[in-house]
């Protein structure tokens, strides 16, 4: 029993290993604040790879009308001047106004080169005009060009239809 025991520990400090050292890892912590149909999303993200990661689908059905989202850098661990984030649908689409399919991001939605030091907030982009986008499901959040071991928070105001 107690090799069995070993054994496991020992597979789980290799798997550890294999993961802290090897691929991107990042975390992203979710919560919802919420005051009737008017609800926030906020999205804490930490970098491990300084070239960008994706975060998992947001957690929560978004199921409303988005209005403003806001970009708020670590004030401990400030992502790199200039990083980017997307803000991705079910279909691929950012609703920051970012032109180019996920993958291949062409940083020109309101979600580019964003400053390490001072928030900022906009209203979602649109097919290049500001204002509010109905979104049915989920959001995957993209952050590039960061830094390594850097932060931020990303936090999604929205009317929920629910």
């Amino acid at each position: 029993m107690k090799k069995l025991a070993l054994g496991l520990i020992l597979i789980g400090i290799l798997a550890f290993a294999g993961t802290a050292w090897g691929a991107s890892v990042y975390s992203c912590t979710q919560s919802v604040q919420a005051s009737g149909a008017y609800k926030v999303l906020s999205m804490a993200w930490v970098s491990a790879d300084p070239a960008g990661f994706t975060a998992t689908a947001s957690g929560v059905n978004i199921d409303g009308i988005v209005i403003l989202v806001e970009f708020i850098p670590s004030a401990t661990v400030a992502p790199t001047a200039s990083y980017d984030i997307t803000l991705r649908n079910s279909q691929g689409i950012d609703i920051l106004g970012d032109t180019a399919v996920a993958g291949s991001e062409a940083y020109d939605g309101v979600g580019a080169n964003l400053s390490a030091t001072v928030p900022t907030e906009s209203q979602v982009l649109l097919n290049g005009n500001y204002g509010a986008i109905p979104v049915m499901g989920t959001l995957t959040l993209y952050v590039y060009n960061m830094g390594a071991a850097k932060g931020g928070t990303v936090r999604i105001h929205y009317l929920s239809i629910n």
